[in-house]
């Protein structure tokens, strides 16, 4: 089977069809394949890439892409619920973390 180099990896030749568009996707955007890589999702970027001419970026503030992603960040500690853990995990995680406090001495 042919192999063919990349950047830091190498992928076999009947994987390589499906990273040029024509393979199939899972729901977050991952090559059925083994062999693929997961492509970003279109909000990753797009709420903080500011595609408006610059003088209307300008007359909006001038809002960097960074500072936009510190406003996200920051939304999202904010207003982000973790789901429960299940039943039983947090008392084992409290033992575990009992048990290396005893073990290091810390009190």
């Amino acid at each position: 089977m042919a192999q063919w180099p990349l950047i830091d990896r190498t992928i076999s030749a009947p994987a390589a069809p499906s990273l040029h568009g024509g393979g199939r996707r899972d729901e977050r955007g991952s090559s059925a394949d083994p062999h693929g890589r997961r492509l970003p999702r279109p909000s990753d970027a797009q709420q903080l890439i500011d595609r408006r001419l610059r003088e209307h970026w300008a007359a909006a503030g001038s809002i960097t892409a960074y500072e936009r992603a510190l406003e996200e960040a920051q939304r999202i500690l904010e207003t982000h619920v973790p789901d429960p853990l299940p039943d039983g995990v947090a008392a084992e995680l409290a033992a575990i973390v009992a048990a290396a406090e005893r073990e290091l001495g810390v009190t």
